[in-house]
């Protein structure tokens, strides 16, 4: 039997079957699956018609339940009892108001803003009359006004805190002559310079005292803050000039204002503001030093706001807005400037009980220790983006400094109990003097500076405060080395005093341009010149005879104090071309470069070197300071001169336009007068 052939479904085919004619009539159940589709189509369509005519139907209930549900955007009802001063009623469409007195209503509306149109343009013409000096006095009475204002919001109660008592402060006189001596001459100075600063610079920020001028720098933001007044309470109250004292706490009181637009420097503001504001708070206990400190720092916070907390190093105490110095290592901020706030912050924390000032600066610490310490040193910047180090540059002077000074004295502030930052203090001082801390030719001590992986060996002026700093932390300091950093500390001092001992005087005032000192102390090697030459010849052996040091030739001595051992074997020579021999230089040439000379030979060539008298060398300083004074104050006058006639055409153009202004509103305000009559 055959297998039948496997065809598909579409292929099959039923044969029908044959009913007959008495079966029933032949027509379909069911509708086709396109009719289907097209009767749902109409359908919906014809719903969509329906619902869509019944939306547009003009139902007047509908349309006054829609008013209502947008009533305080309709436009103001004028209570005609009231003389059209009452707003606070609304007119509603759809609700019964006829065309006539919805007519009334905008017709009061149009004369309000008419009447107001019209007052604006009479205040106007009366401000134009006045002169204007009156105008500037008003607009500075309503700045008080606003000012004041703003005190009243910001001079919030403060919690009472204990002041804890200071001891020596109100000290008897010594019993020493000479000691007495001593301080009424520093009290005498101290009174000098206050009374000249009131008399010529009250208010600035600093006193030129030739000029006789106060002068605002840019790290106050250019705003006249008082920062003497601010920076010199503690040191008056101390020295007993308690009427200065009053003097100063009374400008504080009445002028220092801290919502002016200006940017300035958080850590200058910080050590100068903020500190000298607790100082004088802490010794006087006047709480309005407390309140201004408050004040200011809550316009420094917004610094904090970067992505890492280690603050900016500018902001402006107005917007808040933050920046870094375009020239610290691509936008970095420094080492000395946001690891110098920690002990102003936790005093304001302890002041005000609020724990925002002091999680700010425990933030940058927590922050400083999980990142790594190339060498175990401290990098002077830091990026407060991206929280990395900048340039791997690290110094005890300038740009690093007071970071060192703060660990060691916020620990010494807790009563030695914040062991955290005297562990960072010691780890910090060991990196340095593993690293840093070399010793001269002469047996100098001095602290280089390390920058990409290298030690440059000079020592700039601002890193003479670290001896003073090694002998304050040598007790507490690990293993028993209290006597090797008391030792340290004296050396550095020491060295220091040896840089301003042997720096000529003449040499700084313009005497001799070849031995000037530069400001890292990193001089160079006295050069000789024609006229020593000369008395060198004529005097043969006879300076070598002298063997002693005199002052006279310490003062004069203007030689590289911090020279290593590789660099001492590295002495000056003269410059040779290609093809050229010592003995075919010109002369010239070979006086023109440093000579080499032994050590013995610099000193005999210092001490015969003339001097001039000092009351010569103060002389001419004090004529060509006078020169240059006279020349600034010529050039200031006319810079001023110019500064007023600008601001005399501005305000005469100034007045021109506003009286335009005015007649142009006038104009408008009658042709809309008209267009209405019409």
């Amino acid at each position: 039997m055959t297998t039948p052939a496997l065809l598909p479904l579409s292929g099959r085919r039923i044969p029908p079957l044959n009913l007959g004619a008495s079966s029933f009539p032949h027509h379909r159940a069911t509708l086709r699956l396109s009719e289907k589709f097209i009767l749902l189509l109409i359908l919906s369509a014809f719903i969509t018609l329906c619902f869509g005519a019944f939306f547009f139907l003009p139902d007047s209930s509908k349309h006054k339940r829609f008013d209502l549900g947008l009533e305080d955007v309709l436009i103001p009802h004028v209570d005609t009892s009231k003389g059209g001063k009452n707003l606070g009623g609304y007119l509603i469409h759809g609700q019964g108001h006829d065309e006539h007195r919805h007519r009334e209503e905008e017709e009061r509306l149009r004369n309000k803003i008419r009447a107001d149109h019209e007052k604006a343009l009479e205040e106007a013409k009366e401000k134009l009359k006045k002169s204007r000096d009156e105008i500037r006095a008003e607009i500075q009475t309503e700045k008080n006004k606003v000012a004041q204002e703003m005190k009243k919001k910001d001079s919030k109660p403060l919690p009472p805190v204990p002041v804890p008592n200071l001891i020596g402060i109100n000290s008897e006189d010594p019993a020493d002559k000479d000691i007495r001596e001593k301080r009424d001459k520093i009290k005498e100075m101290m009174k000098h310079a206050w009374e000249n600063y009131r008399q010529y610079g009250w208010g600035h920020n600093e006193l030129k005292p030739i000029a006789r001028k106060g002068h605002s720098t840019n790290i106050f933001g250019n705003s006249q803050m008082g920062a003497t007044i601010v920076d010199a309470l503690d040191t008056l109250y101390i020295m007993g000039l308690h009427d200065e004292f009053r003097e100063g706490q009374d400008w504080i009181d009445k002028n220092l204002d801290f919502s002016v637009n200006s940017e300035v420097s958080v850590f200058e503001v910080n050590i100068r503001f903020i500190g000298g504001l607790l100082a004088a708070y802490y010794l006087s206990g006047q709480e309005v030093f407390k309140l201004k400190a408050v004040q200011l720092a809550g316009k420094l916070l917004p610094a904090f706001n970067t992505p890492t907390g280690i603050p900016w190093a500018m902001v402006n105490l107005k917007s808040g807005v933050g920046r870094n110095w375009g020239w610290a290592s691509a936008g970095s901020s420094i080492l000395a400037e946001f690891g110098t706030l920690h002990m102003e912050f936790v005093h304001l924390s302890y002041l005000t009980g609020d724990p925002v000032y002091y999680n700010k600066v425990m933030h940058i610490r927590k922050l400083l220790q999980k990142m790594e310490h190339p060498n175990g040193l401290y990098p002077n910047y830091l990026n407060p983006r991206t929280g990395r180090w900048g340039q791997h540059h690290t110094s005890v002077g300038g740009l690093g400094d007071s970071f060192y000074e703060y660990l060691l004295k916020a620990w010494l502030m807790s009563d030695k109990m914040d062991t955290e930052a005297r562990k960072m203090y010691d780890d910090a001082i060991e990196a340095i003097e593993r690293h840093l801390i070399r010793k001269s030719n002469g047996g100098l001590t001095y602290i280089g500076e390390w920058k990409n992986g290298h030690l440059e060996r000079k020592m700039g002026h601002l890193t003479c405060f670290a001896g003073g700093m090694f002998a304050l932390g040598a007790d507490g300091s690990r293993d028993d080395k209290a006597g090797h950093y008391l030792q340290l500390g004296a050396e550095i001092a020491h060295t220091c005093h040896e840089s301003y001992d042997r720096t000529k005087l003449d040499a700084i005032l313009g005497g001799d341009p070849i031995s000037i000192p530069s400001t890292t102390m990193n001089t160079s090697e006295p050069s000789s010149t024609r006229q020593e030459k000369e008395e060198e010849e004529q005097s043969g052996s006879k300076g070598a005879e002298v063997e002693e040091d005199t002052p006279e030739s310490l003062d004069a001595c203007s030689q590289e104090l911090f020279s290593s051992q590789e660099e001492g074997s590295q002495s000056w020579r003269p410059v040779l071309g290609e093809g050229q021999t010592p003995e075919l230089v010109p002369d010239a040439t070979l006086r023109s470069q440093p000579s080499v000379l032994s050590p013995a030979e610099r000193l005999q060539r210092i001490r015969k070197r003339r001097r001039r008298s000092r009351e010569d060398m103060l002389h001419e300083v004090m004529q060509h300071s006078s020169n240059e004074n006279q020349k600034v104050q010529d050039s200031e006058r006319r810079i001023h001169q110019q500064n007023e006639d600008l601001r005399q055409q501005s305000m005469d153009r100034l007045i021109s336009i506003m009286e335009r202004q005015a007649d142009s509103i006038q104009a408008i305000i009658a042709m809309q007068a008209e267009h209405y009559r019409a």
